[in-house]
């Protein structure tokens, strides 16, 4: 008599397996086979897919950290592997391995501006709030995957504008925040427009008008 199956998968060098295991039972007696199959070698776009997988609320762990080094071994070339690389190690608190990883996607595509985003967040992260400030201003007027100039400005000025205000600066961060508003509030989300002006509330009691609705 049949009584169960199972599979999973296991990822060994650059190799998938497939174990199954079956179970069955015959005269009271149990008998288990085990039989393992492995399937191709995963492109770096399969591997990096596979990392993204892994992923459990924005958080990447060590098994994801694997899989995209596995995609840069692959192809050494792919900075989207090199990104998600570094999305893993900032998650992971390894910022200066993750800042390594970003200068790689820079490295490989200069003309997207946006990765220098990414090195402001991590040093942001870091505390060394004129590094940050430094990239974010690079990345003004990159061109998103997610959307144009209008969308990418209106967010890095916001973002400067927190910067600003974490380093104790809030005139600078006032200006930023009112900088971002004028040319279109980041993903035109109403809370985050309202969460601007009220830091912006604290930081000069006689705010600007468009503040004082909110």
């Amino acid at each position: 008599m049949f009584l169960m199956k199972t599979s999973r998968h296991a990822l060994v060098g650059l190799v998938w397996y497939t174990i199954s295991t079956t179970s069955h039972e015959n005269g009271g007696h149990m008998s288990t086979t085990i039989s393992i199959t492995s399937t191709r070698s995963l492109s770096s776009t399969e591997y990096c897919k596979q990392g993204v997988a892994l992923c459990i609320n924005g958080k990447y762990h060590m098994d994801a950290l694997r899989l995209f080094r596995l995609a840069i071994k692959k192809n050494p070339r792919n900075p989207r592997a090199y990104q998600l690389l570094g999305f893993s190690l900032v998650s992971l608190k390894r910022f200066g391995a993750a800042l390594a990883a970003f200068r790689k996607c820079l490295n490989l595509a200069p003309h997207r501006m946006y990765y220098n985003y990414y090195l402001g967040k991590t040093h942001y992260l870091m505390g060394k709030y004129h590094l940050a400030i430094d990239e974010y201003r690079k990345a003004l007027n990159s061109i998103w995957p997610l959307g144009g100039r209008k969308v990418t400005n209106a967010g890095i000025y916001r973002e400067i504008g927190f910067t600003y205000l974490a380093w104790n600066k809030p005139r600078e961060a006032l200006w930023c925040y009112e900088k971002s508003i004028s040319i279109g509030d980041y993903f035109g989300a109403p809370l985050q427009r309202r969460a601007m002006a009220l830091k912006i509330k604290r930081i000069q009691p006689k705010a600007p008008g468009w503040v004082l609705k909110e």
